[in-house]
């Protein structure tokens, strides 16, 4: 997209119709509706109006402002691109106003953010032309277009503290997405594995692996996540056998579920995106805690909320009350080396067999990575000793 949307061309519409039922929206508006009728009026009578399809991009970071932008319907998620992957700055619904900030200030500058349509959205656009015409006849537009600005640029700088701590925070966890994007080998087993990848990756419900060490668990899990819908979020990864033991023998979970007050989650800190959780048939063994563990991770899959561990009081006391469950929207992706029992969960289970048993795929693991090898030496090509 090389320009903000709209690519208008033509004068606004004219029509009293259109403009009269514009005025009266508006009018009936908690914030915009303070304004007097004949300003309403102006507006309305310097609005194009457009309608977007779900996922269409309405401007872009780095782009030049055209106009400013109110949200009659639909839903639009303003959001910037950061080091970990996509930052949700805040969601815009009907009524709100986006886009704004650069000319109602009149700094001259391009988008720091990103605004993209959730479903589909009827916006009423006013170019910038119009806008500084409008606040010269009507000031009253200024007062109450100043009055939003405050709040957001609070929201934008409460988001962007935010974001360096959660980068900081997910440092040790963030992996990097496959920059390969095919399963290697041709046998029914690799063409198999191939097919059920695609459709983990078409759907967002939770997966588990069941992969030996060794297998790849790493690579098919961003390779799942990379294909989604979920691509330009966060793709992480937790061990469970990495987690520590409190001096009762307790599994700690502050890293994965977080603790109320003191400590925040993997779950809480991604907000979205895709986790793998390696090895986490760790949270059902031994004794009931386990199954208490395993109880919070299935309520997480059914829910979207993390419940967090109880605060601690003191030095070993839990807080009287438990803290308020966390709404989260990462999705999971559960290895194991034994298959995974998942009560009244609809999840993909995917098994994947060990190179010993797709021997027929050793031929093509070769080559591959010979080539590899060859690249990185800047030697010629060599083949196999069967070639």
């Amino acid at each position: 997209m090389e320009q903000p949307l709209p690519l208008i061309t033509d004068d606004v519409t004219a029509d009293e119709k259109v403009v009269e039922d514009c005025q009266n929206w508006l009018n009936s508006h908690p914030v915009w509706g303070q304004l007097p009728a004949e300003a309403l009026k102006a507006i309305a009578q310097s609005f194009h109006c457009f309608v977007v399809e779900p996922q269409t991009l309405i401007y872009q970071e780095g782009q030049t402002p055209i106009g400013l932008y109110f949200l009659k319907s639909g839903t639009v998620e303003i959001f910037q691109r950061s080091q970990i992957g996509q930052l949700l700055i805040r969601y815009r619904n009907a009524g709100d106003l986006f886009g704004h900030t650069l000319i109602a200030n009149a700094v001259a500058g391009t988008y720091q953010t990103s605004a993209i349509a959730l479903a589909k959205s009827d916006i009423w656009f006013l170019p910038q032309a119009a806008f500084h015409r409008l606040i010269i006849e009507y000031p009253s537009i200024q007062q109450v277009i100043h009055s939003l600005l405050s709040q957001d640029l609070h929201e934008y700088a409460t988001r962007i503290a935010w974001e360096q701590m959660r980068i900081q925070a997910l440092q040790s966890y963030i992996q990097p997405v496959p920059s390969e994007t095919s399963i290697l080998g041709s046998s029914k087993a690799a063409q198999k594995l191939a097919q059920q990848i695609n459709q983990a990756a078409a759907h967002l419900e939770p997966v588990v692996l069941q992969a030996q060490a060794g297998t790849g668990k790493t690579f098919l899990a961003g390779l799942i996540h990379s294909r989604s819908e979920l691509a330009s979020q966060p793709f992480a990864e937790m061990d469970c056998a990495n987690l520590l033991r409190a001096e009762d023998g307790r599994l700690d979970t502050d890293a994965l579920f977080g603790r109320g007050g003191q400590q925040l989650g993997i779950l809480e800190l991604l907000e979205r995106g895709t986790l793998l959780l390696d090895n986490v048939q760790v949270l059902s063994q031994g004794d009931a805690y386990g199954g208490k563990l395993r109880s919070r991770l299935i309520h997480y899959l059914k829910t979207g909320l993390i419940l967090p561990n109880r605060g601690i009081v003191g030095k070993i006391n839990p807080a009287p009350q438990a803290p308020q469950p966390i709404k989260s929207s990462v999705r999971l992706i559960l290895a194991s080396p034994k298959k995974l029992e998942l009560a009244d969960i609809n999840a993909i289970t995917i098994k994947v067999f060990t190179l010993p048993q797709r021997q027929a795929d050793i031929p093509d693991f070769a080559r591959y990575f010979l080539n590899q090898f060859c690249r990185q030496q800047n030697r010629p090509l060599l083949g196999t000793s069967k070639e």
